[in-house]
């Protein structure tokens, strides 16, 4: 049986649940659980302009770590070959065009 502490929630108390649930039980009905964002919009707060620039190549480890390349380093120095996330401002940046 959850404990019940008075004077939170609706019903007249806060439940907080069994430490034998696992995290990922009680996680499946939390509302933040539920909400998800595409992918792209993701990768854009992440990687800032090198989610959708064309010098960008995006590289995944075996670990599931992301990094994006920035090819324009491989001919001028001036461009970091692993930028630092987010990127907010680049001379070399292009958008990528739809198709």
């Amino acid at each position: 049986m959850p404990d019940v502490h008075p004077g939170d929630g609706a019903a007249g108390g806060s439940v907080i649940p069994p430490r034998d649930i696992p995290a990922q039980t009680i996680l499946q009905f939390c509302y933040s659980a539920g909400v998800t964002t595409s992918e792209t919009a993701a990768q854009q707060k992440l990687a800032g302009l090198c989610a959708d620039c064309l010098h960008s190549r995006r590289i995944e480890s075996d670990r599931g770590s992301i990094f994006f390349l920035c090819q324009l380093a491989l001919s001028n120095p001036q461009f970091q070959k692993y930028p630092r996330l987010p990127v907010l401002s680049c001379p070399g940046y292009e958008k990528t065009r739809q198709a």
